[in-house]
């Protein structure tokens, strides 16, 4: 799914929880359990969107952990269609699956959780040893700079023994 179109399904999701409130709430926890076959219903009342975007912001609903949970701890086992109205029951093997989906979901998550710690501990590490690489080649070169100044003070020296007159074979017959 490209961008463009995750922004079309979260575009028709706005517009469901602006027209349809009591079922699609902005308030996670007040999340409920919709009716079975609320997307004909949908598209009934909402013949402007596109059927395929709203299913796919149906879809999203409706995997979402929060939807999840409301299936699972839903009070008195209820379903809601758009207005709020109850509208059927949520069974012991729907509640059952709903709690699977929020299983893998949650181990998902923490799959995930471990993988960007995993990341960014690498991440640490290799920040570390490039700034450990870093000090090491100033410390190079700060050395090479020392050696150079040395030999140039060497041949200073040298140069200014040579104008006084003074060899280092003279310097050894001494």
């Amino acid at each position: 799914m490209s961008q463009t179109d995750k922004r079309a399904v979260a575009a028709v999701h706005a517009i469901l929880m602006q027209r349809f409130p009591k079922a699609f709430p902005k308030d996670y926890d007040a999340i409920r359990p919709l009716k079975l076959d609320v997307r004909a219903e949908l598209i009934a009342r909402a013949p402007d969107l596109d059927p395929v975007l709203l299913r796919r912001a149906l879809a999203n609903h409706a995997q979402r952990d929060g939807y999840l949970l409301a299936l699972i701890h839903g009070r008195g086992d209820r379903r809601y269609d758009l207005d709020g109205n109850p509208a059927g029951s949520v069974t012991p093997e729907e509640r059952e699956e709903a709690q699977k989906r929020l299983d893998a979901s949650t181990k998902r998550g923490q799959d995930r959780a471990e993988r960007v710690r995993t990341h960014k501990e690498r991440e640490a590490k290799r920040k570390k040893q490039r700034e450990i690489e870093r000090k090491n080649r100033e410390a190079k070169t700060a050395r090479k700079a020392e050696h150079e100044r040395v030999q140039q003070e060497i041949a200073a020296r040298k140069a200014a023994l040579i104008a006084q007159g003074i060899t280092p074979e003279s310097r050894s017959e001494r």
